[in-house]
């Protein structure tokens, strides 16, 4: 059921994502709490294409010898939680390191985003206005470009974000994370191991064992990684085809996979 935005605009354009969170138990106070706090965006146009593909070159400068640097001495650094986490979860230290150096280059680029916001602009990409608008705009650029191709891409967007928006409040509300401050990349990934909100319910751990898992902490950005590629299929001697299986559920992009795997051999080897 979609909501018109010409209705009193009580959520400053957020109602249907607003009606579908509460519709699923979310707590219209915590919603007002989020959603209605002055420092929150209001809802515009999101733009989005049919079938996005990450360029080569966006990674090109992770693979850098000298740039590399930085990786080798973290995995001096940081040796000893990477040989635990590795011992007990069966996990390469070099491709722990890639990841978390690819990401954020450990931890430099974090990313200053509202990550509520960022989320949530991809859970309501579907609505009405923004589905016809962006048919329009991608019309623009080709005329082959159907609506049902875009309603089909906009629902995959809400499927995909939408169940990220929910966990991200509901670890809000049991106090395991703030939305109200949560900063990461544009895509709503945070941490130094730039998890979305799913990812770290079911695979963040506190590799520190301070009591608080923490993706800004290292020991639990590494102990995480660690978790993620172990419950998604990762062990030594796997084959070629099921390390690119399992870094493909971390990120859908093959030029992601092939630096990744890239930065994990130099390491090993270096």
């Amino acid at each position: 059921m979609f909501l018109t935005l010409a209705k009193a605009d009580s959520w400053n354009g957020w109602d249907e994502l607003i009606a579908k969170l509460e519709a699923d138990g979310i707590k219209k106070e915590t919603l007002s709490e989020l959603y209605k706090n002055s420092n929150f965006p209001k809802f515009f146009q999101v733009t989005f294409r049919l079938a996005p593909v990450e360029s080569y070159s966006i990674y090109g400068p992770f693979t850098n010898l000298n740039r590399l640097v930085r990786a080798r001495e973290f995995m001096i650094l940081h040796k000893g939680t990477l040989k635990e986490a590795s011992s007990a979860l069966d996990v390469e230290p070099e491709i722990i390191t890639a990841i978390l150096y690819v990401e954020t280059d450990l931890g430099r680029n974090l990313g200053q985003e509202l990550v509520l916001n960022r989320l949530s602009r991809i859970a309501n990409i579907g609505t009405e206005e923004n589905i016809n608008w962006n048919y329009k705009r991608l019309r623009q650029q080709d005329h082959s470009v159907t609506l049902e191709q875009v309603q089909e891409r906009a629902n995959y967007l809400t499927t995909t974000f939408y169940p990220e928006v929910k966990t991200l409040i509901e670890l809000h509300e049991k106090g395991e994370l703030d939305a109200t401050s949560l900063k990461g990349s544009i895509a709503g990934a945070f941490g130094i191991s730039q998890f979305l909100p799913r990812s770290f319910k079911n695979f963040a751990l506190d590799g520190n064992k301070n009591g608080t898992v923490s993706l800004f902490e290292i020991e639990d950005a590494i102990w995480s990684v660690a978790n993620y590629f172990k419950a998604h299929g990762w062990s030594h001697g796997i084959s070629y085809p099921e390390k690119r299986k399992v870094i493909w559920a971390y990120n859908k992009s093959e030029a992601y996979i092939d630096t990744i795997l890239k930065v994990a051999t130099i390491l090993k080897h270096s």
